[in-house]
Parts: C-alpha cells; sequence; structure tokens
C-alpha cells in the first residue's frame, strides 16, 4: 500500500511506546487512588483530578496571583506550556509534536513513584477503612481543606472574570471556600448533615484572611521597577508570544535612551494602578520583559489605557530601534523574499501577486522605508484601506505587514507600475457613499441584519450622499471598519462591481469635514 509515503517504521514505534508509556501513567494513577479511597465512585474522580491537578492548580495559583498582585504576569506564566503539567491534555498535542526524551523520563519517573506509593500505601491500609472515602484519617484533613481552598479560587477567579469588581472577588472567595468546605464534609462523612460543622470552617477561615493579606502586603513586588545600571535589555510589547521563532516574536531594547523611555512608562503605570483598574476607552496589554545584568528576568504584565500614556508610547515605538525589533520585515533581508501578494480585505476581493525578484526587492526596500518614517498611530480602530500586504520568505515562512494610507511612496511605485487599483480598493471602485450620523451602540448589532442597517441609511431622509471622486477619496482614508464600535457617523459604501455594499464608520476625529458640515 506504500504506507512508507506517509509514515515510517520508526514513527510506528514511537506511537506505540507512547500510548504504552501514558496509558500506564493513567493505569497507575488509578491504582493510587484507589489505595487512598475504598468508593469506586470517589476513585473516578479522584484519578481525573489527579491526572488533572498539577496543571489545573498551576492555572488557579497563577490567575489568582495575577488578580492579588498589581503586575504579576499571570498570562505571560500561562502561554509557557501549562499544558504540559497534565499527561491528558499533554497527550493530546502528540499529533503535532513527538514526546522528548526528557518528557519520558519524567514519566516513567512518575510511573514509578506512584507504583511505590500504591504498595506502601497498600501495606499501611487497614481493612476497615475500605468503606471509607478517604482510607486515611490525616488525608481526610488535607482534601477537606485542599478542596475548600481550590473552590475558593476558583470562585474568585470565577467571579473576577464576570463582574471585574473586588467586591466580587471578595464574594467569590467566601463562596467558594464555604462551598468547597462543605461538599467536601459531604463526602467524608456520606451526608448532607453536616451544617453544624463550622469550627473547621472558622479555622479555614482564618488561615484564608491571613494568607490573603500576605499577599496583599507584597508592596515591593508591586512598586518594583529595576535601575537603569541594572538593566542589560528590555521588551516591551502589547502581545503575549508563545513562540519563539526569531522573525515573529519581539526583540529585546538594548540602547540606554530607549530602556530609560520604557523605566519611564512603567513607572508611570505603576503610579496610576487606581486609573488603571477602571473602565478604559482604549484597553490594550504591556508586557516588560526586563533582562537585567545579573543574569535573571523580571517580567510584569498590566492591562491599561493606551490613551493615558500616548506621549511615552509615541516616543518609544517612533524610536528606529523599537521599529526594527518588532517589525518582522527588519529580520529578513530582500534577496530572501520569495514572492509578494497584495491582498485587499474588502469585498471586491483584489489580489496582486508579484515575483520578480527586482520588484520584490523594490517593494521590500520601500516598506521598510514607510515604516522607519512612520508616526505613531493611538487610535485603536484601524482606518483606510484593508489591504494586507503578506511575504513569503523560504518555503514555509510568511510576513505580513499593512498597506496603510500613510504609505505615500509605495503606492506611488504601485501607482507608476499601474498595479495600485490590483493592491486596493480606489474612488473608482466606488459608486457612491450614504453616511448618516445615527450610530449604531454595542448592545444593538446583534439585533440587526446588514440588510437592514442598509435599509435603514437609505430610508434615513437626512442621509447625505457622496458622489464627487475627490470626496470618495477622502472618505475612503478616513473610514473605520466595523459598524459597532459606536462611531456618531455610518455609512454605507456602495461599489461600481455586482452589488457590493460595506458598512463603515467615521469617528468625530477623522470624519470628513464636508460630511461634519451636513450634519451641522
Amino acid at each position: 500500500y506504500q504506507l512508507d509515503l506517509y509514515f515510517q517504521q520508526s514513527d510506528i514505534v514511537a506511537w506505540t511506546g507512547t500510548v504504552i508509556l501514558f496509558n500506564a501513567v493513567f493505569y497507575m494513577a488509578g491504582v493510587f487512588i484507589a489505595m487512598v479511597t475504598g468508593i469506586s465512585t470517589v476513585q473516578g474522580v479522584l484519578t481525573y483530578i489527579l491526572l488533572l491537578f498539577p496543571a489545573g492548580f498551576s492555572l488557579l495559583i497563577i490567575y489568582n496571583l495575577g488578580m492579588m498582585l498589581y503586575g504579576f504576569p499571570s498570562d505571560y506564566i500561562q502561554a509557557r506550556n501549562i499544558e504540559k503539567l497534565t499527561p491528558i491534555v499533554h497527550l493530546s498535542s502528540m499529533e503535532s509534536q513527538e514526546l522528548s526524551m526528557t518528557g519520558t523520563l519524567v514519566y516513567i519517573l512518575i510511573l514509578s513513584i506512584l507504583y511505590v506509593l500504591s504498595l506502601f500505601i497498600y501495606k499501611k491500609r487497614k481493612v476497615e477503612s475500605a468503606s471509607e472515602a478517604i482510607a486515611f484519617a490525616s488525608l481526610k484533613v488535607i482534601f477537606k481543606y485542599g478542596v475548600a481552598f481550590c473552590t475558593m479560587m476558583f470562585g474568585g477567579m470565577y467571579f473576577d472574570a464576570m463582574e471585574n469588581q473586588f467586591g466580587w472577588l471578595l464574594f467569590g472567595y467566601g463562596f467558594g471556600g464555604i462551598l468547597g468546605y462543605y461538599v467536601a464534609e459531604m463526602v467524608l462523612q456520606k451526608t448532607w448533615r453536616v451544617f453544624g460543622q463550622v469550627r473547621g470552617l472558622g479555622f479555614f477561615a482564618a488561615a484564608m484572611i491571613i494568607f490573603l493579606l500576605i499577599i496583599q502586603s507584597f508592596a515591593p513586588y508591586e512598586k518594583r521597577v529595576p535601575e537603569l545600571n541594572e538593566v542589560k535589555s528590555v521588551t516591551l510589547t502589547n502581545v503575549i508570544h508563545t513562540t519563539q521563532d526569531e522573525l515573529i516574536a519581539p526583540q529585546p531594547l538594548k540602547k540606554r535612551e530607549n530602556i530609560e523611555k520604557v523605566r519611564e512608562l512603567h513607572t508611570e503605570i505603576i503610579t496610576n494602578e487606581k486609573q488603571n483598574e477602571q473602565g478604559m476607552e482604549m484597553g490594550e496589554f504591556a508586557l516588560f520583559v526586563y533582562e537585567l545584568t545579573n543574569g535573571r528576568k523580571m517580567i510584569r504584565q498590566y492591562h491599561i489605557d493606551r490613551t493615558k500614556y500616548e506621549e511615552y508610547f509615541k516616543e518609544i515605538h517612533e524610536s528606529l530601534e523599537f521599529k526594527h525589533a518588532t517589525h518582522p520585515i527588519f529580520k529578513v533581508e530582500a534577496a530572501d523574499v520569495e514572492s509578494i501578494r497584495f491582498t485587499d480585505g474588502s469585498m471586491m476581493d483584489k489580489r496582486l501577486m508579484l515575483s520578480d525578484k527586482a520588484e520584490v526587492a523594490e517593494v521590500i526596500d520601500i516598506l521598510k522605508k514607510e515604516i522607519e518614517n512612520e508616526s505613531y498611530d493611538p487610535d485603536f480602530y484601524r482606518r483606510g484601506n484593508r489591504s494586507t500586504i503578506e511575504m513569503k520568505v523560504g518555503e514555509q515562512e510568511y510576513l505580513y505587514a499593512d498597506l496603510k494610507n500613510s504609505y505615500k511612496e509605495l503606492k506611488g511605485w504601485l501607482e507608476n507600475k499601474n498595479l495600485l487599483k490590483q493592491a486596493m480598493v480606489t474612488p473608482d471602485d466606488v459608486d457612491y457613499i450614504l453616511v448618516t450620523n445615527e450610530s449604531i451602540k454595542e448592545e444593538q448589532h446583534k439585533e440587526f441584519f446588514e440588510q437592514e442597517i442598509f435599509e435603514m441609511v437609505e430610508g434615513d431622509h437626512n442621509t447625505v450622499k457622496v458622489t464627487d471622486k475627490q470626496e470618495i477619496e477622502v472618505a475612503l482614508e478616513n473610514a473605520g471598519f466595523g459598524w459597532f464600535n459606536e462611531e456618531p457617523y455610518l455609512a454605507i459604501f456602495v461599489y461600481k462591481d455586482g452589488t457590493y455594499k460595506e458598512i463603515r464608520t467615521f469617528s468625530e476625529k477623522h470624519v470628513p469635514s464636508f460630511i461634519k458640515e451636513h450634519f451641522r
């Protein structure tokens, strides 16, 4: 059957060994739990809990530390292959990657430990404990307070995610702790009549209050910004990268003046902690990764409104070092790019492919200059055309960039080659534009279908119709995307080819003057 075209004999051996190893771990986990409990139902539940516990407990701890310690990089840590801490989830990833030798040795060690512990507990276990949920008295205390602690953290995590308010966080801790404590008591005592057991709950509550107060007292952690002479380099990004691909992952900043600017931004964020926890107009992550001169790393993560830190971001983002560190295009040479494809994201679906080496090199050089000369744009919503540039590097690597309206030299190059109309929407593609000052609120956008929006705008007696080519060009350059972002002006772009219509918006800041004048 020529199966060797798809996989080799060595692959079958590796798959067989992996399946046997993981099944042995699952089996010994079940045997170990069977030695601890005398009830088969409890054994089944606790076996799954044991297999998921390392990753689940780590996730609870990391998430809750992120809520209690300002700046704790919970999302950054969660992205560091935390799923490998549980064999059930780890096994699901074996489809795309092989089990390493280190991983194999770790699972063999876990298997051996479970076997030794199971044998030891079996010899120590008393016959009369066969009907108990937990066979050992010392483990009952660990089970009861462990369940209460985990449900307390889960309750806090849930209510924080739902409501994002400190009061609800405390309620989640209290509700989760009480629920977990009494559920554990019911399992241990095999009855629901356990609500009179309040003494142990009181001890648990007191211990947790002290624990939370200790965590909250870590002010030096929250206020720490390394001194300039302590920092070797720093990476500032708003995206948590799960890959270390050099083409994608941002590179650290090493120039002293840029490191100092990042430190100033970091200090200002810490100073405005209370403001940052309130409602945000344009919220995003700010991740700081400091590489210190002593070889250690200091990592902090914040959720901020970037409009409040525009002056800091502007200085950092407009530095050449930052642009070269964060834009993948500066990490490749023009000769390494096989081809370039321009794709327009509108309903026109325009495409332009460049494969001539000379043309590709010209475009890459121009694009690099455009990015180097580009000013910082604090706006959250993208404006203008939505054409993207896809660059193929080697056989399987792809880099992406936007064809922005500010890239005048690149657009001029395309126009001189008579290629601009293939790469992006131009005024010649638009028949007319209808604009109304009746915006669609966020809570309304699910209630309206696009056709209803079209009819609403077309039926509005106050709608302005734009047909002049120059005005259409200005409108194309300033219109945003997403008709539910509550911008004050809603527009329908009607294209000439077919019956294409597109819903876009204008913000108060970027609405063309001729539209603004109409609605005065």
